[in-house]
């Protein structure tokens, strides 16, 4: 079980290496207290077996006290149908911090969960494991989220738990994206999808649709993935969930080749306070559509953007993505050493963490024949609604500077 092979990593060691030594360090935020006492009561737990269940209570009690019983109360009743339990709160702590670019930080936590508590049953741990897998996927060490992935799915026929094997295949079908193998993501995110409609899990039912937009707009079928899309907008909750939606829009609308479009739901995104994992694609979004749209003095604002949140330390994989298609916007507007530096800094990235996705696109910036161009886009009328929406979002001017913040859902 990838519970027991993890290496174990300290919460004040993993809060040091969010921080950052030798890049700019993340900043504080009001809750990295909580979050290194939580971790820390959880890994002492093991340590005095007749006082764990106690410490264990401790560390729920603190995480439920800093997020209010509402929120928790809120977000488990939409995510979780079942099995409850007070250590609820901790996952959802932990989603704090990931939400803040905490990665290691909510990774030790969880795994300070794991082994703290031996109580857990096959579908509280699957669901821990899942942001567990989640965790690992954005720190690039995707081999070790596949694994979380497939324990979980097997966790999930042992207990003939649907929520589980909902969860594994949505799970799966993001490591399948990351690696660029869109068909897997397709399959994997219908499967999600079937499993999520048997067992009235709206909340995975969401993430699942916004997988199959992805797949779809791949496949250049806009209608469909516009209703997918649109499906997902109005099933979202606060500004997190409707910047997640909105950046991808962005990029339907860029593969539609649709660029005020797709300029005017990038800009609406990045104009907000949201964590680093959605700014960064929709900046890369914007670079292409800027350029598209002549706008060069916007795809200059994206590289300033993207080299000092290069040296902020953020996640790779978005990282080198953003980086990629702001090459392409710098070559587009006729940039071309910028543009050169940008596409090695994403792809040394790339090769470093396995991000095939990334280093096959760069690989074929250079390429004359990069294979058939997409169909213009001739929406349906209910497309053109959406589409219509859509637009009216552009933000009058763009920030000076990007902000990011964890956004609780």
């Amino acid at each position: 079980m990838p519970g027991s092979t993890l290496q174990s990593v300290s919460g004040a060691a993993a809060f040091r290496a969010d921080s950052g030594r030798d890049v700019v360090p993340r900043p504080p935020g009001p809750r990295d207290g909580i979050w290194i006492a939580v971790t820390s009561l959880l890994e002492h737990a093991p340590l005095v077996p007749g006082d764990a269940a106690s410490l264990v209570a401790r560390a729920a009690g603190m995480a439920r006290d800093t997020l209010g019983d509402d929120f928790i109360r809120r977000r488990g009743d939409r995510e979780w149908r079942d099995e409850r339990w007070p250590g609820d709160a901790i996952l959802l702590l932990a989603d704090d911090a990931y939400e803040a670019d905490a990665f290691q930080t909510a990774l030790s936590m969880l795994t300070a969960l794991d082994r703290a508590d031996s109580g857990l049953s096959p579908v509280q741990r699957g669901r821990l494991l899942a942001r567990r897998a989640r965790i690992l996927a954005r720190l690039g060490r995707l081999d070790d989220a596949r694994d979380h992935f497939r324990a979980i799915w097997r966790l999930g026929k042992e207990a003939s738990s649907t929520e589980l094997r909902a969860r594994a295949s949505l799970g799966l079908g993001s490591i399948a994206q990351m690696r660029g193998n869109y068909p897997e993501l397709e399959s994997l995110n219908r499967r999600a999808l079937r499993l999520a409609r048997r067992g009235g899990l709206s909340f995975i039912e969401r993430y699942s649709r916004l997988g199959l937009m992805i797949a779809a707009a791949t496949r250049h079928d806009f209608d469909v993935a516009l209703v997918h899309g649109w499906a997902v907008y109005r099933a979202s909750v606060g500004p997190l969930e409707e910047g997640e939606i909105l950046q991808s829009f962005g990029q339907l609308m860029v593969e539609a080749r649709s660029y005020d479009e797709a300029r005017a739901a990038f800009a609406a995104v990045v104009s907000r306070d949201l964590p680093a994992r959605i700014i960064l694609p929709a900046l890369g979004g914007l670079a292409i559509s800027a350029a598209e749209t002549g706008r060069p003095a916007t795809v200059r604002w994206v590289a300033n953007q993207l080299h000092t949140l290069a040296a902020a330390g953020v996640a790779r994989h978005p990282l080198s993505l953003a980086l990629l298609e702001c090459s392409m916007g710098l070559a587009r507007i006729g940039e071309q050493p910028a543009s050169h530096a940008l596409r090695a800094q994403a792809t040394a990235i790339g090769e470093e963490h396995g991000f095939h996705e990334v280093t096959v696109r760069a690989a074929g910036m250079d390429r004359r024949d990069a294979g058939p161009a997409a169909k213009a886009f001739t929406p349906s009328a209910r497309a053109v609604r959406i589409v219509g929406e859509i637009a009216s979002l552009e933000p009058g001017r763009l920030p000076d500077e990007v902000s990011l913040l964890a956004v609780p859902a």
